[in-house]
């Protein structure tokens, strides 16, 4: 079932409870459909080993768009072993993003089985299904696209696009998306919100559904990135305007005065990095300007405590708020644009 880990060995069992006759997925980086019909044991290959970990992912299960994606790993925790875990909740479930199967009938279609690339753009990056059409026909992936085939002045300003597969057809088509005008910094962190305030499907004269981009007069404001992981604020795509601007808010936020800089100074990797504080209260507000960023956190020798973490979290939700009634606007540029 696998054979380039060392450990080939079944991975990993899946009950399928909805399914009209009783039927397992069985694996590890390889899937099959095990099936009794007629009193008789039937054994399907769904998907075929790869240098991806298999996965599943059902396309309808939350309200009729993409449930959890899940990759197949061995189970490490052995009080786990005696139960096995189902797949239930939708209809149509990927494997592998690069089959479906209808759980309802045991019918599967195997889509994009060379892994190519449409309009020259690769897909899914990130893994897993984002949406799925009102048809239910077409899966929605991120794709990004080949720079590595293309000529350096031939490629786009932005390099994301939207992929959408038929998996009946066997067929795709690609959305290019500007991230500066669907406000994207990180992929990781698209959304069915995001989706659905950039993007809608239009059906075309033959009554299939089309996703296209919005036409929108007036774009969501910019606002910035807290990270409880790690407790940063980041503003991106930021002008160097935008440093003297969350200074003096910083500021007010703590009832300081400049006498609190306690330190400011420039170098050429890390940029222009002002130490605040009082006593033993010390935060880094830390600006690139060849990165368009601005970052805020406690000073990086600080001891970890709660309330550094609280204190960065409060302030940059009240920068956001006023970012969110589009406040210093003026302050942001665009993303990824070539020179």
């Amino acid at each position: 079932m696998e054979t380039n880990t060392g450990l080939p060995f079944l991975w990993k069992v899946y009950t399928l409870p909805n399914a009209p006759y009783p039927t397992l997925i069985a694996g590890s980086q390889s899937l099959y459909l095990i099936s009794i019909k007629d009193e008789k044991v039937v054994l399907e290959l769904l998907l075929e080993q790869s240098s991806d970990f298999a996965s599943v992912q059902f396309l309808d299960s939350e309200k009729g768009q993409p449930g959890l994606f899940q990759e197949v790993y061995m189970e490490s925790d052995a009080q786990n072993l005696g139960t096995l875990a189902q797949l239930k909740g939708g209809k149509l479930l990927m494997i592998g993003e690069k089959v479906v199967l209808d759980v309802s009938t045991g019918k599967t279609w195997h889509f994009n089985a060379q892994n190519n690339g449409v309009d020259n753009y690769s897909f899914p990056l990130p893994h897993g299904a984002l949406a799925f059409s009102p048809d239910q026909t077409s899966i929605i992936f991120n794709a990004e696209f080949q720079s590595w085939n293309t000529q350096e002045e031939q490629q786009p300003d932005s390099t994301h696009g939207i992929a959408v597969y038929n998996f009946i057809q066997d067929k795709g088509y690609v959305v290019p998306y500007s991230d500066t005008e669907t406000r994207m910094i990180n992929v990781q962190e698209i959304d069915q919100h995001w989706l659905n305030t950039f993007f809608e499907w239009t059906p075309d004269p033959n009554g299939q559904f089309q996703l296209q981009l919005r036409h929108l007069k007036t774009l969501p404001p910019w606002t910035g990135r807290y990270n409880p992981q790690d407790g940063y604020y980041t503003l991106y795509p930021v002008k160097s305007e935008i440093l003297p601007v969350f200074l003096k808010f910083v500021l007010q936020q703590m009832n300081w005065t400049e006498a609190n800089i306690l330190e400011d100074k420039t170098t050429e990797y890390t940029g222009r990095t002002l130490i605040l504080g009082s006593a033993e209260l010390k935060f880094d507000l830390q600006f690139k300007e060849d990165e368009q960023k601005l970052s805020f956190s406690k000073h990086i020798y600080a001891e970890n405590k709660p309330e550094y973490l609280s204190l960065v979290e409060n302030i940059a939700a009240a920068f956001d708020k006023e970012l969110l009634f589009e406040k210093h606007q003026e302050c942001f540029g665009r993303i990824g644009t070539r020179k």
